[in-house]
């Protein structure tokens, strides 16, 4: 199904007032993504870009900063959050589950939500199985949390015109990759209320690297 033929035109001019709790002004979502790589295929990818506009194998650049957010980025970037007390989600590929296992763990234990990014991270129109694959994500989910994960962001925010009702078959309720409640693939116009917190202005301003940052290294 066509997005033009799940949602009609809605200019926001014409639409009620989101009210956020707390009359707050603004809500911040804060979401860490956590990918296996393959290294035997094209790198998802590229920052750097590859020679002559190729694509080679072994790409070692760009596997390179991908594995570095892994073993380093991820861990400075928790260091911040703690400090703050900002809970993040975790959008994350199924088997980085097991083979990025400390990473799941500390999040794990923060209470992160835990969302659904594709069992590898690969293009949803490039899976074998999409459902499968939706699947395997979910279950890989649930055996570590005990918990089915209720939101979904496909990997490089890639999906296919049935990803939305395969979804919704499957148990999720929202896909961040269209940023809106996927209930509307059953053809109903539920808005999910958002938790938000307020961060003082004065966090804003004493923002800053932790200098403990210069003395580590990967």
């Amino acid at each position: 199904m066509l997005p033009t033929e799940r949602l009609a035109y809605s200019a926001i001019t014409e639409r009620a007032r989101l009210v956020l709790p707390d009359h707050a002004r603004m809500a911040v979502w804060v979401i860490v993504n956590v990918e296996e790589w393959d290294s035997k295929e094209t790198m998802p990818r590229t920052v750097l870009t590859p020679p002559a506009g190729g694509a080679p194998m072994p790409d070692i650049p760009n596997w390179a900063w991908h594995e570095y957010g892994n073993r380093v980025g991820f861990w400075r970037m928790l260091e911040v959050l703690d400090r703050f007390e900002i809970k993040a989600a975790l959008a994350i590929n199924g088997k980085a589950i097991a083979t990025y296992a400390p990473i799941a763990a500390a999040a794990h234990q923060r209470s992160w939500e835990f969302i659904g990014h594709g069992f590898g991270q690969k293009n949803m129109q490039k899976v074998a199985d999409e459902r499968d694959d939706i699947r395997k994500t979910k279950d890989a989910i649930r055996k570590f949390t005990q918990r089915d994960p209720r939101g979904w962001l496909g990997p490089g925010l890639t999906e296919t015109w049935e990803t939305p009702d395969i979804l919704v078959e499957e148990g999720f309720e929202s896909s961040i990759t269209r940023r809106r409640n996927i209930a509307t693939a059953r053809s109903t116009s539920s808005i999910r209320s958002i938790r938000t917190r307020k961060i003082r202005r004065a966090s804003w301003r004493s923002w800053s690297i932790p200098t403990s940052w210069a003395r580590r290294t990967g």
